[in-house]
């Protein structure tokens, strides 16, 4: 399998170093705005530069094209490389909006597509899915999920916080990670009730969004996203009629990450808690584009994004931020 990078920011590295791990596979070109960029890694990954953008979704010796752009490039290289015929995974989100999503989705003819939502693939997420499926948490409640980036000084002033450039603050992103995790893992989401708030940057985006989700049949979901915390932060917690299983840490400022289980009332049976702690390295990039790759060769895989999850979270952000809530508290 022949792939091509867009885009060589730190996702397009990072994809690019998985690439070069991977059996079978050969990264053959990459293309990005700054050739100075691109020079300092050619030794070191050993791709091919690529000038120019059509020329690159052109190419016959490459059979899939990793978009790995910001929000606002995202839909033009897509929908180019998928008119070429290539196989696509999009880094999150599939564009800006849902418009510039359906507009990518609508390109495919032939080819796959896959949104890159990686939380899927975190080694704490994968156990809270079997484990639901053991029924070993029981019935789920209630889910509460926080997920924080730390930022860093000088963010107000990088594309991700500029509205045009970015399309939306942290409900849209690190905030549609948590979104696709919730229908993931616990089924469509039918009603919601959004919060923004800007606690420390001053953006035309939100820095801070809080949410209630409540999925059809299933549990209610309590949400925070964050891109002013003081410390990058994932916690997911689940609660069930028989056990509480809490997922924290996704690697790298946020911790490795560790899950453990707990059964209902197990303070009074001196019943000891379970836990997993996985390796420090994020693995989950690697994890989701080989079984990516693996399917377009022919393996399905029931955990992989399809197109129309891209969509749908989109389509959920776009709602809550319709039908937001402003409730006043008014006193004697």
């Amino acid at each position: 399998m022949r792939i091509g990078v867009v885009g060589f920011g730190l996702m397009g590295q990072h994809r690019a170093k998985d690439i070069k791990r991977m059996a079978g596979r050969e990264l053959v070109a990459v293309y990005d705005v700054d050739l100075e960029k691109l020079a300092q890694f050619q030794s070191e990954y050993d791709f091919e530069i690529e000038k120019d953008l059509e020329v690159m979704v052109g190419r016959r010796d490459i059979d899939v094209i990793v978009v790995a752009v910001p929000h606002f490039f995202a839909m033009e290289v897509a929908r180019k490389a998928l008119k070429a015929g290539k196989h696509v995974l999009c880094e999150k989100p599939l564009g800006r909006n849902t418009a510039e999503a359906r507009a990518i989705v609508n390109a495919i003819d032939g080819s796959s597509l896959e949104p890159g939502f990686n939380y899927r693939f975190y080694p704490g997420i994968q156990l809270a899915r079997k484990l639901l499926k053991e029924g070993a948490i029981g019935s789920v409640g209630h889910v509460r999920c926080v997920l924080g980036h730390g930022g860093r000084p000088g963010m107000e002033k990088e594309w991700k916080t500029d509205k045009e450039m970015c399309g939306g603050g942290a409900l849209l992103d690190p905030g549609i990670h948590g979104i696709d995790l919730c229908r993931f893992l616990f089924g469509e989401i039918s009603q919601g009730i959004l919060w923004k708030k800007n606690s420390f940057w001053d953006l035309k985006v939100e820095d801070n969004a809080f949410l209630l989700l409540q999925t059809e049949g299933g549990p209610v979901i309590s949400a925070h996203f964050s891109i002013s915390e003081w410390k990058s932060l994932f916690r997911f917690e689940i609660f069930g009629t028989d056990g509480l299983l809490t997922i924290t840490g996704r690697s790298r400022s946020y911790g490795a990450q560790r899950a453990v289980l707990v059964k209902r009332w197990f303070w009074q049976h001196n019943e000891n808690q379970k836990e997993w702690n996985f390796p420090a390295e994020d693995n989950s990039f690697f994890e989701e584009l080989e079984r990516f790759l693996n399917q377009i060769e022919g393996l399905y895989d029931p955990d992989l994004a399809k197109p129309e999850d891209g969509l749908r979270a989109l389509r959920i952000i776009e709602k809550l931020i319709a039908y937001i809530f402003y409730i006043f508290i008014i006193g004697d």
